[in-house]
């Protein structure tokens, strides 16, 4: 999904993830677990042409408890597409 500026792109995004909540899995050890979307830990801008399925980066958290995951997600001035730009152009006032 392409986003035209960094706001977008958060937006989206967030939307996806929220929509990925809700399911549930089985560990390799039995135990089941419910897919619960609590944030962005990364949003990366990528130039590239993509084509639809590409995978980008995985990063898989095992055995973590939800307030490790709570502390790992950012808020969106934390995330890399955002760090270091002034407040005004973060909000997507200015051209990605």
């Amino acid at each position: 999904m392409q986003a035209s500026n960094r706001e977008q792109a958060y937006k989206k995004a967030i939307a996806i993830g929220r929509l990925s909540s809700g399911g549930s899995i089985h560990n390799s050890s039995g135990r089941i677990g419910k897919w619960r979307f609590e944030g962005l830990t990364s949003l990366l801008p990528v130039y590239d042409d993509l084509k639809h399925g590409a995978e980008i980066l995985w990063v898989e958290h095992e055995n973590r408890t939800v307030a490790e995951v709570q502390r790992m997600a950012k808020r969106k001035q934390e995330l890399e597409c955002f760090d270091g730009l002034p407040q005004k152009r973060a909000a997507g006032k200015a051209q990605s």
